[in-house]
C-alpha cells in the first residue's frame, strides 16, 4: 500500500517538474502586464484626482481597489513560484498541499475581473 502512495506521488512529482518552466513564463508575462497595469493605474489617478467631482471619487476608489486585488494576486503568484515550486524542486516540500493550495489565486482571478 505504502509503495503505491510513493509511486502515485512520484508520477505526480514529475508531472509538476513538466510544467515548471510554463509556471515561471506565466510569471514573466504576468509581472510585464502588471507592469503595463501600474502606467495605467497612476494616468488614471492622475487624471481622476485632477478634475474634482464625487462620481471621480467613486471611480477613483473602484480604481484604487482592483489595484489593491491585482497586489495581492502578485504576491501570491511570486510566492507560489519562489517558495512553493522551490520547495518541490528541492524535494522539501509535499506536492499535494501546493496543488490543492493554488486556489486562492483562482479567487483572486476572478474577482479581479
Amino acid at each position: 500500500m505504502a509503495e503505491d502512495d510513493l509511486l502515485n506521488n512520484l508520477d505526480l512529482y514529475e508531472s509538476f517538474l513538466d510544467g515548471v518552466p510554463y509556471i515561471y513564463g506565466a510569471l514573466m508575462v504576468e509581472s510585464l502586464l502588471f507592469g503595463i497595469q501600474f502606467v495605467l493605474f497612476c494616468i488614471c489617478v492622475y487624471l481622476l484626482a485632477t478634475k474634482q467631482s464625487p462620481a471621480h471619487l467613486v471611480v477613483m476608489l473602484c480604481i484604487i481597489a482592483m489595484y489593491l486585488i491585482s497586489i495581492a494576486d502578485m504576491v501570491v503568484s511570486f510566492r507560489y513560484a519562489t517558495h512553493d515550486v522551490a520547495g518541490v524542486i528541492k524535494r522539501k516540500t509535499d506536492i499535494r498541499p501546493i496543488i490543492t493550495g493554488t486556489v486562492p489565486k483562482g479567487y483572486l482571478y476572478v474577482t479581479n475581473k
